[in-house]
């Protein structure tokens, strides 16, 4: 057994303890509990693509393990974003106390 695969094996089982953590999260807080899901779908399917990596040696071999890999990395940054920008005060609330 080789490092790459060792390191695939422990990034799969952080991916997927990660998308737990989301999941518990989205329970608690209904405000964000569809990105939360979103997200955690998104982790979990990353951690699938780490299995496959496991078994391929390469992230980018064969192409649709890049693609799947690139499909859940830009979900994640979308997620990522929409929470952000949905988290920021909004101007006009700032402009009423005047």
């Amino acid at each position: 057994m080789d490092y790459v695969f060792v390191f695939n094996a422990f990034e799969a089982l952080l991916w997927a303890c990660i998308a737990v953590v989301l999941c518990l999260k989205a329970m608690r807080q209904e405000d964000i509990q569809g990105r939360s899901i979103l997200a955690a779908l998104a982790f979990l399917v990353f951690a699938g693509s780490d299995i496959m990596e496991m078994q391929t040696g390469a992230w980018w071999r064969p192409w649709w393990l890049l693609v799947w890999k690139t499909v859940c990395i830009v979900t994640l940054v979308a997620v990522a974003v929409y929470h952000h920008r949905s988290r920021r005060p909004s101007a006009n609330v700032l402009d009423s106390d005047e």
